[in-house]
């Protein structure tokens, strides 16, 4: 992991005015899987010391959000994700040495793996020494967050660019997959035009904000996921390409709706 840090920096320059932006690299994707390992807090204190010494020249910062109710997050986030997915995390937090080698099952060691993460990375944090804002997400009021986050940045706050609803009406429908892996995780979802915004239906969560990016491109809310909107040639209907994470997977309308509210 240490060696994917080193490139990164090997590709820019200090002197760039650039910011770039980690979405759950440095904690959640390193430390939270170190942690899911059993590994030992001194190995994880020197992979976040080394991080820091290979970063330093670029005046890293973090931006941590959080709640101080883990378990009522994680019940809320649970409630609105539904039964298949409390399952299977549930089971996931199950399968790693931390848990097993302290017997934390069910929902209730699922908490307690999250309380004890948040006990290291406050203490990881902490020694670290870097600019940190910290964010209590739980009134979900993204407004103000954004604006505290540019603050924190000294950058600008631009406004989201917002489309005409007849541009927007062109991507409702139902949807259904054409090309993925073949453990793939949606088989369908709906998008709908709802109070000028388009919103995406049972696709991970059961329902999150498209935002615009550029010409019928847009991003899910929150989830390193693009959809990429073009015309397909045979039908002469709506087919999506997904970019980020789930680069690959190819989705074709099949039914088209009319949804204004």
């Amino acid at each position: 992991m240490l060696k994917c840090w080193s490139s990164f920096v090997e590709q820019i320059h200090p002197s760039e005015k650039r910011v770039t932006v980690f979405e759950s690299t440095f904690l959640q994707s390193t430390i939270e899987q170190m942690r899911y390992a059993d590994l030992p807090d001194s190995d994880i204190q020197s992979f976040v010391d080394e991080v820091m010494r290979i970063c330093e020249a670029f005046n890293p910062c973090l931006i941590y959000l959080y709640e101080n109710d883990i378990a009522g997050g994680l019940k809320r986030i649970c409630k609105e994700r539904g039964k298949e997915f409390t399952d299977w995390f549930v089971d996931w937090n199950a399968n790693f040495a931390y848990p097993q080698n302290r017997s934390l099952d069910g929902f209730d060691g699922l908490v307690k793996c999250y309380q004890d993460f948040r006990r290291l990375n406050k203490t990881l944090i902490a020694d670290c020494g870097i600019p940190t804002l910290f964010i209590d997400r739980l009134k979900g009021d993204w407004t103000t967050y954004h604006h505290q986050i540019m603050n924190f940045l000294d950058l600008p706050y631009l406004e989201l660019p917002k489309e005409s609803k007849n541009y927007l009406q062109q991507f409702v429908g139902t949807y259904k997959i054409i090309e993925g892996p073949p453990r793939h995780e949606v088989d369908s979802y709906e998008i709908r035009l709802e109070n000028g915004d388009l919103i995406l239906y049972n696709f991970w969560n059961p329902r999150s904000r498209l935002l615009y990016k550029s010409k019928d491109i847009f991003y899910i809310e929150g989830v390193c996921i693009e959809f990429h909107f073009q015309t397909a040639i045979d039908s002469k209907d709506i087919r999506v390409t997904l970019g980020g994470k789930w680069e690959g997977w190819f989705y074709e309308r099949v039914l088209s709706r009319i949804h204004n509210t």
